[in-house]
């Protein structure tokens, strides 16, 4: 059953997501796949064969009209920046075993702001394996070269250096035995962040992770689940800037359910208790309750929706903060306008509570999208973001709104 499979792999979601990893749920990624993969006839991407593997490129060109470049409280400066992202996407399945791999690159060039320029690339690659009906196996690692956004909560306060190159490596690898009705998961994890300004040697970080899952069958589509996880974090300097060591760990234990329904219903939803604590005896350690979880619904062949849940810790660098929780949610709508034309909306909060220093932020984010598509091969895109942020630091708050064009060429 796919269920159980998705989740298997929620364990690493929901720990990832505790630590700021990559991933978004294979729920949400299986939802989102299965809308993509059905289009309206003649519009369907053919990618090109080599051999049993299908490869799909994709140039996308665009630009950005930003009313808040650097997402400050005051004297808010506008800009337009323009994208250049291509990318390849490669699949290949057999009866036993699953092969994926992405590439990618992003060109940014703004018109007056040009210490805001930007180059990010990265690749990724998963391998899933199914030796029989009993036992599967993935493994996954990848690499990204991005930056830090404006709007990061963990941002850094001085506008006028160029934005914080970072460099991130990952890798987990899951392991799922389903002999009947009860199953056992397990999965394991490494996240590494490198920020390349000498003066965020601080901010480096490396995170383990690793749950295990045991799951009943409710019944064929639905399994009920409870999980134990824990997350190591490392920091490649001994102390801070403050002479703080914030090296930790976060143990905690979930129970929920996942349902797998065709492609009508699928995902999972985990409630359960975290603990987290420090090497350093002057930073509190602290609990509390978490959750994570998505679920995608396509009440039509057409449409999607796709609900994201979390609350957990996750790690800070800010000083006099001893942790971070974050809460967030959002909904996703997808809707097949007509035959060729696609629209999105979203809606999304975020509360962020920086434990000991008080400080507080509240971000809603809204947006809307359509796509036309002139034939399988040509596209337009045109977006609008929305977000706003309320806090307890006057200087933390901001209001943008992007609107984004875009021309899609893809295979």
């Amino acid at each position: 059953m796919k269920a159980t499979l998705l989740a298997g792999a929620a364990g690493v979601t929901f720990v990832a997501a505790a630590c700021e990893a990559h991933a978004q749920s294979d729920a949400q990624t299986a939802a989102m796949a299965s809308f993509n993969r059905s289009p309206p006839l003649g519009y369907e991407r053919q990618g090109m064969r080599v051999g049993s593997t299908t490869v799909f490129p994709e140039l996308r060109i665009g630009a950005i009209a930003d009313s808040n470049v650097f997402a400050t409280s005051s004297n808010a400066e506008e800009d337009v920046v323009g994208l250049i992202e291509p990318s390849i996407a490669l699949a290949n399945r057999s009866a036993k075993l699953d092969f994926s791999a992405n590439a990618y690159g992003g060109f940014r060039r703004y018109f007056e702001n040009d210490n805001e320029n930007v180059e990010t690339f990265g690749a990724n690659a998963k391998i899933g394996y199914r030796a029989s009906n009993v036992h599967s196996a993935s493994v996954a690692a990848g690499y990204d070269r991005g930056f830090q956004r404006r709007y990061d909560p963990e941002r850094n306060a001085n506008f006028t250096i160029p934005p914080t190159l970072i460099d991130s490596f990952w890798g987990e690898t899951g392991y799922l035995y389903r002999p009947g009705r009860l199953g056992l998961g397990a999965t394991a994890g490494v996240f590494k962040s490198n920020y390349k300004d000498p003066i965020d040697d601080e901010r480096d970080l490396t995170s383990y992770r690793a749950s295990a899952r045991a799951l009943i069958g409710a019944s064929s589509r639905v399994d009920l689940f409870v999980e134990g996880y824990g997350v190591w974090r490392d920091f490649r300097l001994p102390v801070d800037l403050s002479g703080v060591n914030r090296d930790g760990e976060t143990y905690g234990a979930t129970a929920g359910v996942a349902v797998d329904i065709t492609d009508k219903l699928t995902g999972d939803f985990g409630v359960g208790y975290f603990k987290a604590g420090f090497d350093d005896p002057t930073l509190q350690e602290f609990s509390g309750l978490g959750f994570n979880g998505s679920i995608s619904w396509r009440p039509q062949a057409r449409s999607a929706i796709v609900i994201d849940a979390f609350r957990g810790d996750v790690a800070t660098n800010r000083t006099g903060a001893s942790g971070r929780i974050d809460t967030r949610g959002s909904i996703k709508l997808y809707q097949e306008i007509r035959h060729n034309l696609r629209g999105r909306l979203e809606i999304g909060y975020r509360h962020g509570e920086f434990r000991r220093s008080g400080l507080t932020q509240d971000d809603l984010t809204a947006g809307a999208a359509v796509e036309f598509l002139f034939n399988r091969h040509l596209a337009a895109e045109l977006g609008y973001n929305y977000r706003d942020r309320q806090a307890s630091v006057a200087l933390d708050e901001f209001t943008t709104h992007q609107a984004t064009l875009s021309l899609v060429v893809r295979y």
